[in-house]
């Protein structure tokens, strides 16, 4: 990630020296040599909780603006993962089209079930995303994103043991002049059209305003079902966003936002690439039955699948929220008050064929409820910074699977149903300050409470009859966890920063949401992790170049691992799920980033991310061991060594009022593996996307025309899936991956006013 360009002053006295060094590095091959030089902006971020400049802020963040998001045809969180080193967006084969589950640094969370957190915490303005199964979102009038890597929890929400994506949306203008907004369309591959707009209305001068933003985006699925024509993979989804800003002094500030977003699609593309006909379900099927399941409904080709059950996608989700700013003179006061909904439905046939294996019918109806308070202030003539707080969390979630099996061969008599009742609550204080102990050197140091209490209730029916199998199972698990940071960074030059820092991050337990058994139900504990980092930030040649750089080492304790599979309970299958803490784990690594404005209108970009991840003590649980799936070789999931990142851009007036910019993008990722089982299916080789955009923009009239293209070589690559034919133990014999998008195009017009 990158900041843009601005002009400076021409030096002309070091102008030679500097290009030399340019050539010599090859940066500026393409400019031409007649080309003045240009400066880096200054990128802002609010990694902790006040605005900062980038190249002051001792955490390892990356950081882009909805411009840059724009420029590289980001869409939704899922296309950002691509875009930004050590960090992935996978899906789980059954989690549905606007989920996905993030991981930083190899951390992460395997299933979106409502009784699993998130390692990774996802922020829009400051509000905490509860669900896993609703924070694919669309870059809606996005003022920066920024990505914050490991352990977060001095200073944001909850469940940040991972890392935290800090989503900032664009503030309405009360400037009297301020009436202005933007229309885009587009069109591309597989008859896509997108319409986005946003409008910004100042109702009072300088006092009240409002913006309202929305989009509509459809597209034909680039997955096709063959047996009964329907898409895969289709995108038809609305987003509405509205922002009121009161600002009735120079002092205060208050701002109401609400949002909605609806999908109805149909389901992520599958492809089967496994069929298991020696196990005994799948062999009394074949035996008994008139329907065969075998290699006969292997996906044929790519984006092709032969599924003929259930295939949606569809929900809704809103929220609001109100930010009270308040300075006070000696400290600043902020309050966030938000509350959210989320209501989804996934309905699934991932076996890949019209026999009935498994259908799965998922919904999931979530609503929270948050507040935090933040003063922040600066004390001993602006040495020390400081930020105090207190937050609460409230959550109710209702997550209710129903599993059609072998419905040929069994009828009814194996179809069951999972439900899951859950509420959370977390109450957590903080504060972190920094003191100039010398003009260069900074002392930080912070500290969280947080009080967790999460009551599952948990009920087993047949299906569709509803007789229940289980008794009412309920847990209730309560921790309390302290997560300090403690860190040293030291200012060389104005330009040289270097930075020592120690921090932990908890995850909360909680209770087995899959079980089959009333001995299944049982507990898991806290994660914990301690993580030394030690890094670099730099500015050279008076802002033409920046160089930033990280290393960490982390030390988990209790890391919580989940393996998932399925069994034979009396020759029918049944799911198999155990999750458990592992004792001991090891991650290490770092990112680091390069950005070079060597000319006037040329910008290139370049990051790296190294993650290295071992298990150093395996659980002695007898269920775990007894499922013989890891060792202390195994690969973490989701945890590709090397990722890397690599842009050039280029802009040049073509008269004096057309400019042309041209951007290409590479993204390249290691060797990934999809589970924890490190099952050869779902392990994804090496593979890297190339995207372009070229745009003219016509200065007087506002208006902008841009052609782009993703994944241009039509790499075809896999983004999760669901393994049941090579497990250690295969009950349902069959292996689906999850596809990523193949090559595509578009042409988008946009006319701002």
């Amino acid at each position: 990630m990158n900041s843009g360009r601005k002009n400076f002053r021409r030096n002309e006295t070091r102008k030679n020296s500097v290009r030399r060094i340019l050539l010599a590095t090859g940066a500026a091959i393409i400019a031409p040599s007649t080309a003045a030089f240009a400066q880096l902006d200054e990128v802002v971020v609010t990694a902790r909780k006040t605005e900062e400049s980038l190249q002051q802020v001792p955490v390892s963040v990356a950081s882009a603006t909805g411009a840059e998001l724009e420029k590289r045809s980001i869409a939704d969180l899922s296309d950002l993962a691509e875009a930004t080193p050590n960090i992935t967006f996978g899906q789980q084969a059954q989690g549905g089209r606007i989920g996905g589950l993030v991981f930083i640094r190899g951390v992460g969370q395997r299933d979106s079930l409502a009784v699993y957190d998130p390692a990774v915490g996802v922020y829009i303005d400051g509000v905490y995303l509860g669900r896993m199964n609703a924070n694919d979102l669309d870059m809606l009038e996005i003022e920066r994103v920024e990505v914050l890597r490991g352990p977060q929890g001095t200073l944001f929400g909850k469940n940040t043991s991972g890392g935290a994506v800090n989503i900032v949306t664009k503030r309405p203008d009360t400037s009297a002049d301020a009436f202005g907004g933007r229309v885009m369309a587009t069109t591309g591959s597989r008859d896509r059209f997108d319409i986005q707009g946003s409008v910004n209305v100042p109702l009072v001068a300088d006092t009240l305003a409002f913006q309202l933003s929305g989009s509509r985006r459809t597209q034909d699925g680039y997955g096709h079902r063959l047996t009964d024509g329907d898409d895969m993979g289709d995108t038809h989804r609305s987003s509405l966003r509205g922002q009121l800003l009161f600002t009735p002094t120079d002092n205060f500030s208050a701002t109401l936002s609400g949002d909605w977003t609806t999908i109805d699609e149909k389901n992520a593309s599958f492809n089967l690439t496994g069929v298991n006909t020696n196990i005994p379900p799948v062999q009394a099927l074949n035996f008994f039955t008139t329907e065969t399941y075998d290699e006969r409904w292997l996906s044929p080709g790519p984006y092709e699948y032969y599924g003929g059950g259930p295939n949606s996608s569809r929900g809704e989700l809103w929220g609001s929220s109100l930010t009270l700013d308040l300075d006070m003179g000696w400290a600043q006061l902020k309050s966030i008050s938000a509350y959210r909904e989320v209501s989804i439905h996934n309905d699934e046939d991932p076996d890949g064929s019209p026999v009935n294996i498994l259908d799965q019918y998922q919904q999931v109806d979530q609503h929270q409820v948050s507040q935090e308070l933040q003063l922040t202030g600066d004390s001993f003539d602006n040495r020390l910074n400081w930020v105090l707080g207190a937050y609460y969390f409230h959550e109710e979630a209702h997550d209710n699977i129903d599993y059609a099996l072998l419905t040929a061969l069994f009828g009814t008599a194996v179809s069951f149903s999972q439900d899951n009742m859950v509420e959370n609550n977390s109450y957590a204080v903080f504060g972190q300050g920094s003191y100039n102990i010398t003009d260069k050197l900074r002392l930080t140091a912070g500290l969280r409470y947080t009080n967790d209490e999460k009551i599952v209730d948990f009920a087993h029916y047949s299906f569709p009859d509803d007789v229940q199998l289980l008794p009412l199972l309920t847990g209730k698990h309560s921790s309390e966890s302290f997560s300090p940071r403690v860190g040293l960074d030291y200012q060389w030059t104005p330009d040289v920063m270097t930075y020592f820092s120690v921090a932990q991050g908890a995850k909360n337990g909680g209770y087995n949401g899959r079980a089959n058994a009333v001995t299944d139900f049982t507990e898991f504990e806290d994660e914990y992790v301690w993580t030394y980092e030690a890094g670099i930030r730099t500015e050279f040649l008076d802002g033409v170049g920046r160089f930033n750089a990280t290393g960490f080492y982390s030390k988990y304790k209790d890391l919580q691992i989940q393996i998932t599979g399925s069994t034979l309970v009396g020759g029918a299958p049944q799911p198999f799920n155990v999750i458990t803490n592992v004792p001991k784990a090891n991650i290490k690594g770092g990112e680091a980033e390069l950005v070079l404005a060597p000319t006037e209108g040329f910008l290139f970009n370049a990051a790296l991310g190294l993650t290295f991840a071992e298990y150093t003590e395996l659980p002695t649980d007898p269920t775990f061991v007894a499922s013989g799936v890891i060792n202390l070789d195994s690969k973490f999931m989701n945890a590709p060594e090397a990722t890397f990142a690599a842009g050039a851009e280029y802009t040049h007036d073509l008269s004096s009022s057309l400019e042309a910019t041209l951007r290409v993008d590479y993204s390249y990722r290691s060797k990934i593996y999809y589970n924890v089982e490190n099952t050869a299916p779902l392990v994804q080789d090496k593979y890297g996307l190339l995207n372009a955009r070229l745009s003219f923009l016509h200065e007087p009239s506002g208006l902008t025309v841009s052609v782009f293209g993703t994944n241009l070589t039509d790499e075809y690559y896999i983004t999760g899936g669901f393994d049941d034919a090579s497990t250690p133990n295969p009950a349902l014999g069959f292996t689906v991956v999850n596809e990523g998008r193949p090559r595509e195009w578009g042409v988008s017009v946009q006319k701002s006013f």
